[in-house]
C-alpha cells in the first residue's frame, strides 16, 4: 500500500486507530542531510495524519557528526519524562499495553 492509501484508511476508521510505532533505524541517510530531510518530510506527512512514536537506532546516531542525535531530535518530539525533559527514552500506555521505548545508543 502507498502512504496515501494508509492515510486514507486511517481517516476512514471510526473510533481509535493504532498509529505507528517505529523502533529505530528510521532512515539510512547515514549523515546525508538532504536524504534525511527527504525522509523526514515523508514521515511528517504521515505523522500529521496518523499518531506516531519513535525511538532511534544506530543510523540516527550516524546522522550527526557529534553523535548527539540533533537530526532526530529536530524532527521527532518524544514525550517528556518525569523531569519534564524530552529524552531519547520514554514510556507510554496504549490500551492495555505499556510501551517502553529505549534507545540503545544514548547514554
Amino acid at each position: 500500500r502507498t502512504l496515501a492509501e494508509l492515510v486514507s484508511y486511517e481517516s476512514d476508521l471510526t473510533g481509535k486507530s493504532g498509529g505507528i510505532i517505529s523502533m529505530g533505524d528510521l532512515s539510512y541517510a547515514n549523515g546525508n542531510q538532504p536524504e534525511w530531510d527527504t525522509f523526514g518530510n515523508f514521515v511528517t506527512y504521515a505523522s500529521d495524519h496518523i499518531p506516531m512514536l519513535t525511538t532511534l537506532g544506530n543510523h540516527e546516531w550516524f546522522d550527526s557528526p557529534n553523535h548527539d542525535f540533533k537530526a532526530y531530535l529536530a524532527r521527532f518530539t518524544n514525550p517528556p519524562v518525569a523531569s519534564g525533559e524530552r529524552e531519547l527514552y520514554y514510556s507510554f500506555d496504549s490500551g492495555l499495553v505499556h510501551w517502553v521505548m529505549i534507545a540503545g545508543y544514548c547514554q
